[in-house]
């Protein structure tokens, strides 16, 4: 393979996707570890620690999904299908129809029993899992409409 070969490209995008991926994936959660604690013994924002640890069902969707693709079972198989989709469905009542409501206790909210440190902790960080979840969001939307797309092609 040459360095202009396509196949090579390919493989470097996807191996670059990759490490951002891993590097986003590892900086969310060690915030979300050090913060969630640091926010429940505060009474600070403890609403969002319960939801966001509630999202995390959603995992179970997408490491079943990978787990079926593992096995060879991928998307391109009815139970490779039948889990995307259900984990789909799944990811966007859980994670993504709520996110007005929440931004909106998030805007509204009583922070004057806070101190300063906790208003501004509270404030950046806890609207980084809103805007994680839509962009992932954003990227199954974009899968999705390719698959379709891709099968209109070959009808």
């Amino acid at each position: 393979m040459t360095s202009s070969d396509p196949k090579k490209k390919e493989l470097r995008r996807k191996g670059q996707i990759g490490k951002t991926l891993f590097y986003q994936m590892l900086m969310h959660h060690i915030l979300s570890i050090l913060c969630w604690p640091y926010a429940v013994t505060k009474n600070a924002m403890s609403w969002a620690v319960g939801y966001f640890m509630f999202t995390e069902i959603t995992n179970c969707g997408l490491n079943g999904r990978s787990i079926l693709d593992i096995l060879g079972y991928g998307d391109s198989t009815l139970p490779g299908q039948c889990i995307s989709i259900m984990w789909i469905i799944q990811f966007t009542i859980v994670r993504i129809v709520p996110i007005p409501l929440l931004v909106y206790f998030l805007a509204m909210g009583d922070y004057s029993k806070l101190e300063f440190v906790d208003k501004i902790l509270c404030l950046l960080t806890v609207p980084i899992p809103f805007m994680l979840n839509l962009m992932w969001y954003g990227q199954i939307m974009a899968m999705v409409m390719k698959k379709l797309r891709g099968k209109s092609k070959k009808n």
